[in-house]
């Protein structure tokens, strides 16, 4: 939210422009309530909207984040709630999520929706265990329902070993061109994440041979539809 108030003068502005916008990430923090009731009784509401647990991956008790952290600190931070980038479409394109929205919990919920999808969880036992480092989404992360947000999420009982964007060691980035990437299943992805905390290097490593020309596939972990729709806003036409 600091790089995105910051507008132009932000090193990260291009970048930022280029994410969607919240209704065009899929995610059903952008949903209207009529459309959030068609997912009543399942566990992407819940864990979503319902369910405490901090272990979560985004998006996770978004209300209570935003009661009780996100909306203090803006209140008493208001130049972190300014949205210079966003274009002139997005704001009717928010405004359908919830009509009666401030302008600061608007692009608070925007961003939760861009690191629940377009993020990678990089450092603890995730550097080691590359295969195992599907985070985004988001979430980079690929965001929306469009599959083309390549995140990294690291599953749950990751999450409590390398602490989720909290201790551990560990730390949320959103990466430019690596977000990029399709999900697919871990079996078939195309490549595996390495972290080299000492040099600063991000790789994307080839673990099968892909022909000249082909999409190249990362994983998002294997996760079934209700996780995948949560955080990332899509589904699979055949999940494994």
């Amino acid at each position: 939210m600091a790089e995105m108030s910051a507008g132009a003068s932000s090193a990260f502005a291009p970048y930022l422009a280029a994410l969607p916008t919240l209704r065009a990430t899929h995610s059903p923090l952008a949903w209207s309530g009529a459309e959030l009731a068609e997912l009543a009784g399942t566990s992407a509401l819940d864990h979503m909207m319902t369910v405490e647990d901090e272990s979560l991956e985004l998006p996770s008790m978004t209300a209570e984040h935003w009661r009780h952290v996100a909306k203090p600190f803006l209140a008493t931070n208001p130049e972190f709630a300014c949205h210079p980038l966003r274009g002139d479409g997005a704001e009717e394109e928010e405004e359908e999520a919830d009509p009666d929205a401030g302008e600061a919990q608007k692009m608070y919920i925007h961003a939760t929706a861009l690191v629940a999808g377009f993020s990678f969880t990089l450092g603890g036992n995730d550097d080691e265990e590359d295969e195992d480092e599907d985070d985004e989404e988001a979430g980079g992360c690929g965001g929306g329902g469009n599959p083309e947000d390549d995140v990294n999420e690291d599953d749950a009982e990751d999450n409590e070993e390398c602490g989720d964007g909290g201790g551990g060691g560990s730390t949320q980035a959103m990466v430019p061109f690596w977000d990029m990437l399709n999900h697919k299943e871990p079996a078939a992805a195309s490549v595996r994440l390495n972290h080299d905390p000492e040099s600063g290097m991000l790789q994307m490593i080839a673990v099968r041979h892909v022909p000249a020309g082909a999409e190249v596939f990362n994983t998002y972990g294997a996760a079934g539809d209700s996780e995948l729709l949560r955080r990332y806003g899509f589904v699979m036409r055949r999940n494994p």
